[in-house]
């Protein structure tokens, strides 16, 4: 990596997200997410929420997608073959997620799981657009 990338992968992360702030970060939002997705009454959870099932997997994937796409990106493994690694990855953890919640009084349903693979989507393309943005900015600066 060349001085300038370097100094603008600095400034976008400050050193303890770089040194593992945001994996941790990441392993402990999965950790919470497996919790409440695994919760026998989701009710108490949710509240009044509850009928927005399919928004809420949403958000929860598209925000687990961001933390883990920008650990990668802050860690300088960026590139097109991992965010394809972590869409992957994340979609299984999905997938494991459904699957394994009837052991838990929950249902396992398909369209959790599209909900769950759509936020991982746009929060990998978030990611990616932004180092692209970044790094090209970088580049001109």
């Amino acid at each position: 990596m060349q001085a300038t990338e370097r100094r603008a992968k600095e400034t976008v992360f400050p050193p303890g997200f770089r040194r593992g702030g945001l994996a941790f970060l990441s392993v402990a939002y999965a950790i919470v997410l497996v919790l409440a997705t695994h919760y026998p009454r989701p009710e108490l959870l949710l509240g009044r929420y509850g009928h927005a099932d399919k928004l809420l997997h949403f958000v929860a994937y598209f925000l687990l997608a961001v933390f883990v796409a920008a650990a990668v990106w802050a860690a300088g493994r960026w590139s097109w073959r991992a965010a394809v690694t972590v869409a992957i990855a994340l979609a299984a953890f999905g997938a494991g997620d459904e699957i394994t919640q009837p052991l838990f009084g929950r249902t396992a349903d398909v369209l959790d799981w599209a909900a769950d693979c759509a936020g991982i989507a746009v929060g990998i393309l978030l990611v990616a657009t932004a180092s692209w943005a970044w790094e090209r900015g970088s580049r001109r600066g």
